[in-house]
This record gives C-alpha cells, structure tokens and sequence, in this order.
C-alpha cells in the first residue's frame, strides 16, 4: 500500500512532461515606410539578439551585449545600419525597423541568453501591413489573409497526436509500476 502512493506522482511527473503549451504571435501592423519598434519581452544579462524569419530564411537582424563597465548593452552586429537599429533599456534591447517594406513583414523574435550557451527566445511578433495600405497584388493580400487567420487543422492535429502520446505514456507507466508492485508482494 505504501509503494502505491507513488503513483500520482510518477503520473504527474509523466504528464509534465507530455503538457503542450501553444504559444500564438503577437500581431503588429504597420504602414509601409512607417518606422517601427518591436519591444523585447526577456531580460538577460549577456547578449540579446533579434531574428527575422521570412517564408525564405532566417536571419540574425542585430545583436547587443553587455559591456563590463557600466553594464549597459551596445550594438556589437548590425546586419543593415540604415534599416535597424536597437534601444538599449537596461536588462533588454528593442529593434527598431526604420522604413518598413514588404520585405520585412514575416516573424521576429529575440533572443538572449546569460553567461550560458543556453538561449531563451521572446514570444514570437508577427509584422504585417496595416489592411487598408497593402498592395493589390495577390500575394501580398494571400499573405496578410494568412497571417489574420492561420488554417488551425495542423495544431489540432499536433494537440491530438501529443495527446495520445501522453496517454499511451501514463498507461505505460502505470501498468509498469503495478507489475513491479506485484511482483515485489
């Protein structure tokens, strides 16, 4: 009977470890040639770095670290100096995007780390063009309908698929350990 109060923790400990959290874009709009600044929701204390990825690539933007004296970030790579820019805040950096195209619209993300190899990334920001000022062409409306409402089948699919892989695995372990407990009496 004692062996058996290990089991909702051997189950909760296999659950954490199946939980899917789903983590949407923030969605921001902008005029073509607006500038605009996407704000960094991390902090860390080493190096911060800001990524674009389009539908073709993806690409480091800018990236800060932290100086010794003063321990404020400054720019150590700027891919395109008269394009981007960073607002250097304390414990964080901002991008700034000075003259949006149609180039630049697609995902950002910024990523930071500590005195570790280990990488924390920011929550995703989606750029697209405010409705009225997109170009008439097809691909330019195809893309903005896409980044409005994502087809959510494919998440479904992956929410059921990890759902099952979840259950199979509590199973699996329950009717382990109520062999190993059998075969222990």
């Amino acid at each position: 009977y004692k062996r058996l109060t290990c089991v909702p923790f051997l189950l909760s400990g296999t659950c954490r470890t199946c939980l899917l959290q789903r983590t949407s874009a923030g969605l921001r709009s902008v005029h073509p040639g607006d500038n605009i600044t996407l704000h960094c929701d991390i902090t860390v204390d080493h190096e911060i770095s800001w990524y674009h990825q389009s539908s073709e690539e993806m690409m480091v933007l800018i990236t800060a670290g932290k100086r010794r004296v003063g321990r404020s970030f400054s720019l150590n790579y700027n891919l395109n100096e008269d394009h981007y820019d960073g607002i250097m805040i304390s414990s964080s950096v901002d991008l700034v995007i000075v003259g949006v195209s149609e180039t630049d619209l697609g995902l950002y993300y910024c990523g930071g780390r500590n005195n570790t190899n280990h990488v924390q990334f920011g929550k995703a920001i989606r750029l697209i063009f405010t409705g009225g000022d997109t170009q008439s062409n097809s691909s330019s409306a195809h893309t903005d309908s896409e980044c409005s409402s994502p087809d959510p089948a494919p998440y479904q699919i992956t929410i059921v698929v990890l759902g099952s892989v979840c259950l199979i695995s509590v199973l699996t372990n329950f009717i382990m350990f109520y062999y190993r407990v059998q075969g222990d009496s």
